[in-house]
């Protein structure tokens, strides 16, 4: 079943989507796509769970998908010059750590030297968690993505240099979310969220798809700066587009700039050009093999974030396209990356179909 608006206009699209259900790579899905500012799409497609419909208002996981919004409220602290890309980190922190020896940039372009590792959450509290991050030796500052333990430093930082010592949470509400028109969507959902719009998430095993735990507490509920929003991702394409013309477009220019470009990721194991804390398109570098890919018809400027097996939001500026998606199935990172790419395809070949006409 779809249902939304635009969906006669994306056949292709609502293919791809529909053939993952049918693969076995997840039970439903959203996706929204708007051009110019417009909303020309903005569906559901599959079931939620085993009872329920998938709609267009359930609370999606974006996983890292999601980062851009914290990455978003750090650069506008560096604009209101409350933080500085090239400080060392104990100008804002009072930890005695090798962590707050390396910067602002080295953390948002993934080049601190922190090793990838188990951070703790959703286990453990968040000073428990930094904690852990602190005590680390730092290695070779090599470029190496970061998936979580950066990030909850990069909220620590929001929380220190903020004259009204908030949270970083309602930091990131007050900056990014309140502004871009996000009113659902947050870090982590409270545990009576409905059901009704509480989807259910599964992994892929020997071909079937099993249930996870990642919509029950503490997955749920527990936030986490660089791995947990969710909402409607129809609200993820909405920060985009107010990202796209938010500070006179010096935002998008600070977030996308070139900071590490034909560098190999020794956690990608691939070639990523990276800006502050988006993934700026890399398709030339492997337009089969790049993973969580805009996709071939992508222009060279396209840039965003995919999130771990089951989303993906990026901005287009030259075809003035934003989309947004996620699917509740997590299918293993081959199966993911090829239909990753046809989602995203899909896209640009449905909206040229339409301007042909």
């Amino acid at each position: 079943m779809t249902l939304g608006t635009g969906t006669n206009q994306f056949p292709k699209t609502i293919a791809a989507l529909s053939d993952g259900i049918s693969r076995n790579l997840h039970t439903g899905g959203q996706i929204c796509v708007r051009h110019q500012g417009t909303v020309i799409l903005d569906a559901a497609v599959g079931t939620a769970d085993q009872f329920n419909t998938m709609t267009t208002a359930h609370r999606m996981l974006w996983r890292s998908a999601g980062k851009p919004l914290t990455a978003a409220a750090v650069c506008l602290f560096i604009e209101d010059g409350l933080l500085q890309l090239d400080q060392p980190l104990s100008r804002y922190l009072s930890r005695h750590s090798q962590l707050t020896q390396t910067t602002l940039r080295a953390l948002l372009s993934h080049q601190s030297g922190l090793p990838v590792m188990d951070s703790g959450w959703p286990e453990h509290s968040p000073e428990q968690i930094l904690d852990r991050i602190h005590s680390q030796t730092l290695g070779e500052r090599k470029p190496a993505y970061q998936p979580q333990s950066s990030w909850f430093v990069l909220a620590e930082l929001l929380e220190q240099a903020d004259p009204d010592k908030r949270a970083w949470t309602q930091i990131i509400e007050d900056r990014v979310l309140t502004p871009a028109g996000i009113h659902v969507s947050a870090c982590g959902l409270p545990e009576n969220t409905p059901e009704e719009i509480r989807p259910q998430f599964f992994e892929r095993v020997r071909g079937e798809l099993v249930h996870s735990t990642y919509h029950e507490p503490p997955w749920l509920t527990r936030e986490s700066p660089g791995g947990n929003y969710r909402g409607p991702v129809s609200e993820l394409a909405a920060f985009y587009d107010w990202l796209s013309g938010a500070n006179s477009g010096r935002l998008v220019s600070l977030l996308t700039s070139r900071e590490r470009i034909g560098q190999f990721d020794h956690t990608f194991q691939h070639v990523i050009d990276i800006g502050l804390g988006v993934i700026l398109n890399s398709h030339h570098h492997g337009p089969k093999s790049i993973p969580y890919s805009y996709g071939q018809h992508a222009s060279p400027r396209t840039f965003g974030h995919g999130g771990a097996q089951c989303a993906m939001g990026f901005h287009d500026p030259q075809h003035q396209l934003t989309v947004a998606w996620a699917v509740n199935g997590f299918c293993g990172e081959g199966m993911h990356q090829r239909r990753n790419r046809a989602i995203n395809e899909a896209v640009y070949e449905d909206h040229a179909a339409q301007h042909s006409q």
